[in-house]
């Protein structure tokens, strides 16, 4: 290869770098705004600032789940799925982002499908007691009452001070 093809390659091997570099930075950048504008409760902002995160960055897991989160409390169910999937694409093993697209996912009324994400959830952190409590939602809406039952009391026990499973284990009449 002649000398001055070779710089010129090298040239835009370093250019592609610069570029992917200064990508990543401002899909960072982007990021840390969202979350600032988060914390302020500014949501529209923070959404428009996730939302440039993955323009820059496509595969930015911490911006698909940050931005699932606000769909999701928006009422946005089947928009935040598809950035909890995104997430589990780049990070399969974030417990959170499974236990929260499990709970998007009984919000549809997938219980079936939100049983398996919980436990997924639970296999990669199996002291999740929040994980433990909505999988035994989820098993109760399939009729599976004893099982419910006891995540109900795994997260109980997990977590103590857990009110609201202690509230459905005082009035499940198979747990007195």
């Amino acid at each position: 290869m002649p000398m001055a093809v070779r710089v010129l390659f090298a040239g835009a091997a370093m250019l592609s770098v610069a570029v992917f570099v200064g990508c990543q930075s401002e899909a960072e950048n982007a990021y840390q705004q969202g979350e600032e504008s988060f914390l302020r409760g500014e949501y529209d902002r923070a959404i428009a600032e996730f939302n440039e995160a993955i323009r820059l960055k496509f595969d930015y897991a911490e911006a698909h789940y940050r931005l699932g989160l606000l769909l999701a409390n928006r009422g946005q169910i089947d928009a935040a799925m598809a950035h909890f999937r995104k997430t589990l694409e780049t990070k399969p093993g974030d417990a959170d982002a499974r236990y929260n697209l499990g709970l998007a996912l009984a919000r549809c009324g997938r219980f079936v499908e939100a049983t398996a994400h919980y436990r997924m959830a639970l296999e990669i952190k199996p002291d999740y007691a929040e994980a433990h409590y909505n999988l035994g939602l989820a098993l109760a809406h399939e009729g599976r009452l004893d099982e419910a039952i006891a995540h109900y009391r795994i997260a109980l026990e997990i977590k103590p001070d857990y009110a609201e499973a202690r509230n459905i284990l005082g009035l499940t009449p198979a747990s007195r």
